[in-house]
């Protein structure tokens, strides 16, 4: 991989990009998850490609500074190095954004919620007894401590798992950060919109 960029325009133009079907669906992907992605393989999945045809797609797309690739340090049950792909931003992005929004991509099943907090996301609730929680009587509360964290994997899991009202009661805090409310709002309306 080539060194992590973070510049967020491009000196080609809109115009002048010519980019595969394989790099326009992983730019959808990216896209639709403001957090960024990792590993490569759930690029490949969020996409609906074979993981081989991802990572040259994903370094031609950093070539082009479409995205960025920055090595991240995720807290899971240990703290590990991770490189995060997410969309960059910039002059080139809203040349293509109208044609990359009309890509239709794979909608992965939502994983049913148990009766109990995953295993996996437990670190996060260091605080208090993980254990006592259940849900969906606590999705309320699992839902504001997950959302208020950084851990790409935990969002991904609440705003596709817990129900729609536990978060929107978090949108709707003052102490919400606006960028985390809209990620809230577009994913509830998202998931509206499938089931309807």
């Amino acid at each position: 991989m080539r060194g992590s960029r973070s510049t967020a325009c491009t000196r080609e133009s809109p115009a002048r990009l010519l980019l595969s079907s394989q790099e326009k669906r992983i730019l959808a992907a990216l896209s639709r998850r403001p957090n960024g992605l990792y590993p490569v393989t759930s690029v490949a999945t969020a996409a609906g490609l074979a993981e081989p045809e991802v990572l040259p797609a994903l370094e031609n797309l950093l070539e082009r500074e479409l995205i960025t690739a920055d090595r991240e340090n995720i807290l899971a049950q240990t703290v590990t190095s991770e490189v995060v792909w997410r969309l960059a931003i910039g002059n080139a992005w809203f040349g293509l954004a109208g044609e990359i929004r009309r890509i239709v991509l794979p909608e992965p099943p939502p994983e049913p919620m148990g009766s109990r907090l995953p295993e996996r996301f437990r670190h996060l609730f260091w605080s208090g007894d993980p254990s006592m929680i259940r849900l969906p009587r606590d999705a309320a509360f699992v839902a504001e401590q997950i959302l208020q964290r950084n851990d790409i994997g935990a969002w991904g899991w609440a705003v596709t798992t817990l129900p729609s009202d536990a978060l929107e009661r978090v949108a709707a805090k003052r102490t919400t950060l606006p960028a985390t409310r809209a990620i809230i709002r577009n994913a509830v309306a998202e998931r509206d919109a499938v089931a309807a």
